[in-house]
């Protein structure tokens, strides 16, 4: 529960950065949800009137539409994608994402944002990438076997995401999910190029995009901001 309250005070906190006019990324996961209820909450008190949003799943598509949000198709730049993250690396704001499943279009979406902001709760935050989650990969469903065997020649643990019936996990994109332990070996950068570099990979879920900042909240519902070091606008508290 007190992660909950953290997640929800995070994306309170970023809810106050979408202006009316804008066009939002919606990042899938349970903190990014929290920001899609604050955000159909302005909405519903009309502090703001013409707000579009793309989601980066199906789920969330659904979730947003329920509540009174406009979805559209991503055609071109939009002006702010908010999302959770998986691990959060500081100083150089590098993010492991992908364990809801959506980091293709995850990263699509922030690719094409020309903010891109991160809601975490604090145990997200670490000094190295990979230690504690896996590096998710989404592979094509053709000669998923093969290409899953070339991802364990490169020496990691691997494994197909599977539901808890022992199906695999398929993406909104109708491809599998390989999650892969990187350990505090290797470097995740480094291993994430190797695989990407596969034929039949078609993504993975480290995040080197840029990220304007970081909003983290804590078990009381206290929020610190974290600006990302080559902004200019420093490090404050909301």
């Amino acid at each position: 529960m007190s992660r909950d309250v953290a997640k929800l005070a995070a994306g309170n906190a970023a809810v106050a950065l979408v202006e009316d006019g804008m066009t939002v990324g919606l990042g899938t996961g349970s903190t990014a949800a929290m920001f899609v209820d604050a955000l159909a909450e302005r909405v519903k008190r009309h502090e703001l009137r013409e707000v579009t949003c793309v989601a980066t799943s199906e789920l969330v598509a659904a979730r947003a539409i329920a509540m009174g949000l406009k979805i559209v198709e991503l055609r071109d730049q939009i002006d702010i994608a908010v999302d959770g993250a998986d691990e959060v690396a500081l100083p150089e704001f590098r993010l492991i994402k992908g364990l809801g499943g959506a980091l293709v279009r995850e990263k699509i979406v922030a690719e094409a944002a020309r903010r891109f902001v991160i809601i975490v709760d604090s145990e997200k935050l670490v000094d190295r990438l990979g230690i504690y989650v896996p590096l998710p990969v989404e592979i094509v469903s053709f000669g998923a076997e093969r290409t899953y065997r070339r991802i364990l020649g490169l020496g990691v643990e691997a494994r197909f995401r599977s539901c808890p019936e022992g199906r695999k996990v398929i993406s909104d994109n109708g491809n599998p999910i390989v999650d892969c332990y990187i350990g505090p070996e290797r470097d995740v950068a480094g291993m994430s190029g190797l695989i990407r570099a596969m034929t039949g990979v078609i993504e993975t879920g480290y995040f080197d995009t840029d990220v304007e900042r970081v909003f983290v909240g804590d078990d009381e519902g206290n929020v610190r901001q974290l600006v990302a070091p080559t902004r200019k606008d420093g490090v404050g508290g909301c």
